[in-house]
């Protein structure tokens, strides 16, 4: 391993009891809890957005106008709101689609802009998915890196 800067960092994700990464084909990291009927949970990230940081009904505007922009056919809005979490404040929005299930999004203005989204696998797991996803989401933290593993997930600060 080759010695970094500490103005590097890296973004450190807890997963709950049973869930796993997996490799697949889409964007950013890919989570799910084991089983052949989970959802999934991805996490990506952006640049900053330093404009919307640290107040939680901007972060929730942003988010709302990141889902409007992707055209993607999400069925209708169940709930939104924000709140705190380990790097700061961030945003949520349910939805509930006839296509796709139960949908939720978060952002989360921080070092680097962290989207996450969580599609429904079966319905006898979605409650306890969505649980645990909240919580992955709430304990993300970006730590700094001493020394580069090779991670795409290291940021400079």
């Amino acid at each position: 391993m080759r010695k970094t800067s500490s103005n590097r960092h890296r973004l450190n994700v807890t997963l709950a009891e049973r869930w796993r990464e997996v490799r697949d084909e889409g964007p950013g990291r890919a989570y799910r809890r084991l089983g052949a009927s989970s959802g999934w949970l991805r996490l990506s990230l952006f640049p900053p957005m330093p404009e919307i940081r640290g107040d939680g009904e901007s972060i929730g505007r942003r988010l709302a106008e990141l889902l409007k922009e992707s055209g993607m056919a999400m069925g209708r809005c169940v709930h939104s709101s924000h709140g705190p979490c380990a790097e700061g404040v961030m945003a949520t929005s349910l939805w509930k689609s006839l296509e796709r299930g139960i949908l939720q999004f978060w952002l989360v203005p921080s070092r680097a802009t962290v989207f996450a989204s969580y599609q429904m696998g079966s319905l006898k797991s979605v409650q306890q998915e969505l649980a645990d996803a909240q919580r992955i989401i709430e304990t993300m933290h970006f730590e700094r890196v001493e020394e580069d593993d090779g991670s795409d997930w290291i940021v400079p600060m």
